[in-house]
């Protein structure tokens, strides 16, 4: 072979990129590659090997497999079924109000008895507040206990009339 055809292989070879990758000339230039082919991979996000699509076969979306996806799309459509259903009987079905009827004739009238209720259940009574209740009650622990519903009377701030209001309200048991 000539001179001119040797260096017509050799001009090609190096213009050629397939020949250039496929095989390094040297051991320098197989160096050189390996760190270009390195300070790419780490430059490159897209192409890096953590990140790579190759891993992820071409069944799975999202990381689930089929039978994932139709299971959660089973389970999406029950709960949307559910959801319709409910908002439809919520709605449509017995539309009616609940009505309560209460007799009207029947009162209901609170009752204690004046020698064991507490200041709480005093105050329960009407015309008597907080105060009012403790003092009773006070006054029923230091001079004891009372005899009649009129002796309520006895008591700082229950009157004459004030004990006709309330009578309904008082029980004596001895």
């Amino acid at each position: 072979m000539s001179e001119s055809t040797l260096n017509r292989i050799s001009s090609s070879e190096d213009e050629n990129p397939l020949l250039d990758s496929a095989e390094p000339k040297s051991a320098s230039d197989s160096l050189e590659q390996k760190e270009d082919s390195a300070t790419e991979t780490e430059s490159d996000p897209v192409n890096s090997p953590s990140e790579s699509c190759e891993d992820v076969s071409p069944d799975e979306v999202w990381g689930l497999s089929s039978g994932d996806r139709r299971f959660l799309f089973a389970s999406c459509s029950v709960i949307v079924v559910l959801v319709i259903a409910n908002l439809i009987r919520l709605s449509w079905y017995d539309r009616n109000a609940l009505v309560l009827v209460r007799p009207e004739d029947k009162f209901q009238l609170y009752q204690i008895d004046i020698n064991r209720a507490t200041w709480v259940e005093w105050m329960q009574v009407p015309e008597i507040g907080q105060v009012l209740a403790m003092k009773v009650v006070a006054d029923r622990d230091e001079r004891g206990p009372f005899r009649s519903v009129d002796d309520v009377e006895r008591v700082n701030g229950i009157g004459r009339k004030t004990l006709d209001k309330i009578r309904p309200h008082l029980i004596f048991r001895e």
